[in-house]
């Protein structure tokens, strides 16, 4: 994430002092994660004693609240002020205000999550509703469900460049990014109908210790977070105490990384299968997509496993799990290019990246991975952000 200014030198006391602070603390929760960050590690990113920085925020809770307020504000700013209807100025001031303030997709999707529920509801889905009116509106109005469900996807496809940099030029990022959030808008799918309102996926209890102390692990650390689980509640929750843990697990991060490991076994499984058994790239990329989608809506906690809380795993673990995410990307972007041949390189890891991250967002979306039918409609979608509008018509 970009900071706003530098810290001032110590002894001053500049009158945007509190503007400061919440750049600083936006900073370092992007880059540490909240519970790793301290209200001393903020003032000293400014130059201030602790003690000052009590006379702007109560504590730390509500330094992240405002915090993500604070950067979430333009986006939402820059969408409220797009004219009713004008949907190529809507998707041009939302795009570069996301790229403006693009390392702040980070701060919203995993960060947000230390908020209290209805504070963190308010704030972090407060652009992905206000996209939504601006899609109920105008003479093309759509169903509120189905602007949800685009609004949300148009969101993470501008969003994915926070979590997934790439090497294109800024105007380039800018025209794809707009090209793929107008595809979100237009492209066909299926009726959105209402929400089956099923329970949450719930992981099944195995009688192999080992897998119980994962499955219960898995579970909880998706609900209340890393830090928020202790060995024992995951010892509890399978009714195994601690000496017979250790046999297993030798701490937190061990079993995150196994469960991590697992989710990234599974999808080059799948990978793998396609390959030997499609008949051609096209065949084969269709087959990856379902069975990507079909095991992120049966175990939605390993997506937000990896969206927020990855950050804990011990750092060779996660450089392991980030080079083989990037290898994902890279042998899916090959399988468009080899079935749709002609498009940069570049610009279809883009495409890769930000249909994947359309998966995720709605998959850990409640009320949008409840929806009727939403394994077909992901499918739709995510194959019309992936392949170039141009070659979707030459699919046979």
């Amino acid at each position: 994430m970009e900071k706003a200014s530098t810290a001032p030198e110590r002894g001053t006391r500049p009158r945007n002092r509190r503007a400061l602070i919440l750049a600083a603390a936006a900073d370092l929760f992007a880059q540490r994660g909240y519970p790793q960050v301290s209200m001393t590690d903020v003032a000293k990113a400014v130059s201030v004693q602790p003690s000052a920085l009590y006379r702007h925020f109560p504590g730390k809770g509500e330094l992240l609240r405002e915090a993500v307020a604070e950067n979430l504000q333009p986006v939402v700013e820059s969408v409220i002020q797009a004219p009713d209807g004008d949907l190529d100025q809507l998707v041009l001031s939302l795009g570069r205000a996301l790229l403006e303030h693009r390392g702040n997709g980070v701060l919203w999707e995993r960060e947000s999550r230390h908020l209290p529920p209805a504070v963190r509801f308010d704030i972090a889905s407060g652009a992905k509703y206000a996209i939504s009116s601006k899609l109920q509106s105008g003479t093309a109005a759509l169903p509120a469900a189905e602007a949800d469900l685009r609004a949300w996807a148009m969101f993470a496809v501008m969003v994915s460049v926070s979590w997934h940099p790439n090497r294109l030029s800024k105007a380039d990022e800018e025209t794809h990014l707009a090209t793929l959030a107008r595809t979100v808008i237009d492209m066909p799918l299926p009726p959105i109908k209402e929400s089956d309102h099923r329970a949450g996926a719930a992981l099944s209890v195995p009688r192999s210790r080992r897998e119980a102390l994962l499955t219960a692990a898995i579970r909880q650390f998706a609900t209340s977070g890393f830090d928020a689980v202790s060995l024992d509640d995951i010892g509890a929750d399978v009714g195994i105490a601690g000496p017979g843990i250790y046999r297993h697990f030798s701490n937190k991060a061990e079993m995150l990384a196994a469960a991590l490991y697992r989710a990234t076994e599974v999808r080059w499984m799948d990978l793998s299968r396609a390959l030997s058994e499609a008949a051609d790239s096209s065949a084969a990329l269709q087959r990856i997509l379902s069975s990507h989608i079909s095991f992120s809506l049966s175990c939605p906690e390993f997506l937000q496993l990896a969206v927020s809380e990855r950050q804990h795993v011990p750092e060779r673990d996660l450089q392991n799990l980030l080079e083989a995410q990037n290898d994902y990307v890279a042998d899916v972007a090959s399988l468009v290019q080899d079935a749709y041949p002609g498009t940069d390189q570049e610009v279809v890891r883009v495409r890769v990246k930000a249909a994947l991250h359309v998966i995720s967002s709605v998959v850990r979306t409640p009320f949008l991975r409840d929806i009727r039918g939403i394994q077909d409609i992901l499918e739709d979608l995510a194959w019309g952000i992936m392949v170039p509008a141009a070659d979707q018509g030459a699919t046979s």
